[in-house]
């Protein structure tokens, strides 16, 4: 029996070189916002949200819906952080093979930390990879971070509908959508993960550029 595997390295805006971590949008998104969410699509495509800011219903990630779902299941599962670890440890074996080097891993490119004891298992994941930067964006203002490493970057997603939700000291990743003035100082995202490291290495707050 094959035993598929959780991790992605197939995002295009990410490149093979940085490997993810995906959950379906919305359902794992506790801190989600109607501008969040928009509405189901009137074709009844699984994973599409009509209206919604969230860049994980629009694309090619609601393709592949129902494999998000079983990683759902997965990260359930008591083995999780075991598997992850093993998964992680197996990419970097085969990098090394190839000449290359796992340097940065993206949690939920779709879906959100869901619980704190899920949120802690990565902690447990990313300890295990003082060599690796680990990156997320978040709306579950709800959980403590207090815990996480240092190679964990988190960034807490905000629009104008989350200006008024308790922000903890973290980085702030706001979606400028028509008519918002940017955020002062802030690094504005071209959408190339690939070919930039500012989320994983600087201190600074992001300016995402709503695509209509």
């Amino acid at each position: 029996m094959t035993i598929k595997t959780l991790i992605s390295t197939e995002v295009r805006k990410l490149g093979e070189s940085i490997p993810c971590f995906i959950l379906p949008a919305v359902l794992t998104c506790p801190g989600a916002t109607s501008a969040c969410k928009g509405e189901p699509s009137e074709t009844g495509k699984e994973g599409y949200r009509k209206g919604a800011i969230c860049y994980a219903t629009r694309g090619k990630i609601p393709f592949h819906f129902k494999r998000h779902l079983a990683n759902w299941d997965a990260s359930k599962e008591n083995n999780f952080t075991d598997r992850i670890i093993a998964e992680i440890n197996l990419l970097i074996s085969s990098s090394a093979i190839n000449g290359s080097t796992i340097r940065r891993f993206r949690i939920h490119p779709a879906g959100d930390f869901y619980s704190q004891a899920y949120l802690e298992s990565w902690f447990k994941i990313a300890s295990a990879f003082p060599d690796i930067k680990f990156l997320a964006y978040t709306r579950s203002y709800m959980l403590d971070f207090t815990g996480r490493p240092d190679n964990m970057k988190i960034f807490f997603s905000i629009d104008r509908s989350t200006e008024n939700y308790p922000i903890q000291k973290l980085p702030i990743a706001r979606v400028i959508c028509k008519g918002d003035a940017p955020t002062p100082k802030a690094h504005t995202c071209a959408a190339k993960c690939h070919s930039c490291s500012v989320c994983w290495h600087k201190k600074i707050d992001v300016d995402f550029i709503k695509h209509n």
